[in-house]
């Protein structure tokens, strides 16, 4: 006896809905692997407008969908550097092994030296709530090269992940850069007049 007109429509219905089924689910196992999706707007992550440090003294922002800092060009190996740690003043760097770290902790200073005549690389860390400018101006050496226009024009960065402001003291025969940086109650004051940009790349606070 054979099927009904019942059965075969019910029979079509059946198949039909399975072969839907798989092209459906296809389509979307397709579309997750392509990264479009018909029935989700994609949102576009707005990166924040900060700016990092790199070894040759440009700037690099954040881009792509993670936010992730731009590759600096040309980054220095650092991979057989030595490390120096300060928990008290929490801080961290990295320096070549052809130079030398001397501290000055009853001053709050840290000589970083490259053994080349009239270099300059100090960092100075103080108890303050003072802003670089206010430092600036305070100061007995740099108040007499201090122009408001400096700090009009410093345009912020990141060094080991806190904002920081740098001016630039060009009357000399080294110029000096002046970075100023306020994290937890303390300023911290690096100058330098030489190659101190590679060692700031490694530069970080520890708590």
């Amino acid at each position: 006896m054979g099927d009904s007109p019942q059965n075969k429509s019910n029979t079509y219905v059946v198949v039909g809905l399975i072969i839907a089924a798989v092209l459906l689910g296809g389509y979307f196992a397709l579309a997750a692997w392509q990264l479009w999706w018909p029935f989700a707007v994609q949102q576009q992550q707005a990166c924040t407008q900060e700016a990092k440090l790199c070894p040759d003294g440009s700037y690099v922002g954040r881009t792509g969908p993670n936010c992730e800092f731009a590759a600096c060009a040309g980054e220095v190996d650092v991979s057989n550097w030595q490390t120096y740690r300060n928990e008290e003043y929490g801080i961290e760097f990295k320096y070549p092994k052809s130079w030398d770290v001397k501290e000055y902790l009853g001053e709050g200073q840290i000589e970083i030296l490259e053994y080349i005549p009239d270099t300059h690389n100090v960092i100075y860390v103080t108890e303050s709530a003072r802003s670089l400018e206010e430092w600036l101006i305070a100061d007995d050496e740099w108040s007499l090269y201090y122009d408001p226009e400096m700090m009009t024009d410093a345009e912020p960065f990141l060094i080991g992940g806190e904002e920081a402001l740098s001016v630039q003291i060009s009357e000399l025969v080294l110029p000096m850069t002046i970075i100023g940086i306020r994290k937890s109650g303390r300023l911290y004051i690096i100058e330098s007049n030489s190659g101190l940009i590679d060692i700031l790349s490694t530069f970080r606070f520890i708590e």
